[in-house]
């Protein structure tokens, strides 16, 4: 019944129990097995390298084989290359482990089946440094919390907002980014103000001046136009369109001129307004990270509405006298 095994070490008894052994351990990671793994339960490399010489077993890659049983799939690769980042642990066991190496970046977008990257090579992210010989794997160093992870079929993939955030971040080009962010609204539901606030750091890369004028403009290069109640505003901003109106905004500014006028003169008005308002800035954003049910919105405070663009330096006034600038303070001299 079992010829194949007939020059196994302990006959076609023993090769059996071997392949009945794999197969159980296999079974919670997708039929698949790590040399490491197998010699844990007491199989040696040699059973390995015969049985997948007589095609019992596929070598998916070094030190990885996919039993009889395997789950033969898109990601069947994908899913042996984390295998073998911690080819000592069980996939079960790293279910619950604190900060497991997560599929991110373009590997990521395959499993979300957002737009058409293609990967070059297995993407992973972990907090921890890690090396590798394998020239199909990258790392990231990167933390990736809870709430940005998700487990696809035994897999831990970022989520899609997070996905999103990384390629911009990894500086995707317009149009295949376009295209992600298309399906993660089409395809995933994705509300745009939440892409909007992750997209915020990389605008100015793609030639936006904020997050929600770049997803508009992703959206707008790939035809899609999402319903209006996905573009609902979020809690922060709500909250802070309530706060900052135009009459309030336009206040703050009187203010600050009757404040400061009195003792700046007019090139260093506009240094001084910009300091004020910064600071303004900062205030509110700690007392709104205080307040229930906005703890992310400091993650917003740099698109606070009215927010003054950084103003050129002011220009050197000199002294007619001594040409010395105005604006300059001597230093005493204590010769």
């Amino acid at each position: 019944m079992f010829r194949l095994f007939d020059t196994f070490p302990g006959g076609t008894v023993r090769a059996a129990s071997v392949l009945e052994e794999l197969e159980i351990f296999g079974s919670s990671q997708w039929g698949l097995v790590t040399t490491a793994q197998a010699r844990a339960l007491g199989i040696d490399r040699l059973w390995l390298s015969r049985m997948s010489a007589r095609g019992t077993l596929q070598r998916i890659r070094h030190g990885v084989y996919a039993l009889p049983s395997a789950r033969h799939g898109p990601f069947q690769d994908l899913q042996a290359t984390w295998l073998s980042t911690e080819p000592d642990l069980a996939a079960e066991s790293r279910l619950h482990a604190d900060d497991p190496v997560t599929v991110s970046h373009i590997s990521a977008a395959g499993v979300h089946h957002l737009g058409d990257l293609v990967p070059a090579r297995h993407e992973f992210s972990s907090p921890a440094r890690r090396q590798t010989t394998q020239p199909d794997i990258q790392f990231h160093r990167q933390e990736v919390p809870p709430h940005d992870r998700v487990w696809i079929d035994g897999l831990p993939v970022t989520s899609v907002p997070r996905t999103v955030a990384d390629l911009a971040e990894a500086a995707v080009d317009f149009d295949h980014l376009a295209r992600v962010v298309r399906d993660a609204v089409a395809e995933h539901n994705v509300v745009v103000t939440d892409l909007a606030e992750r997209l915020f750091p990389h605008v100015y890369s793609y030639g936006a001046d904020s997050g929600s004028e770049l997803v508009e403009s992703l959206l707008n290069h790939t035809g899609f136009f999402p319903p209006d109640s996905r573009l609902a505003p979020n809690s922060w901003q709500a909250t802070m369109s309530e706060l900052i109106t135009p009459e309030l905004e336009q206040l703050l500014r009187k203010e600050i001129r009757a404040s400061l006028s009195t003792f700046l003169d007019d090139g260093a008005f506009a240094h001084g307004q910009k300091q004020v308002m910064a600071q303004f800035t900062e205030t509110l954003q700690q007392v709104l990270r205080q307040a229930p049910g906005l703890s992310d919105a400091g993650a917003g405070m740099s698109r606070l509405p009215g927010t003054i663009p950084s103003p050129p330096p002011p220009a050197e006034e000199h002294d007619p006298r001594g040409g010395q600038p105005l604006n300059t303070v001597e230093e005493e001299n204590d010769d």
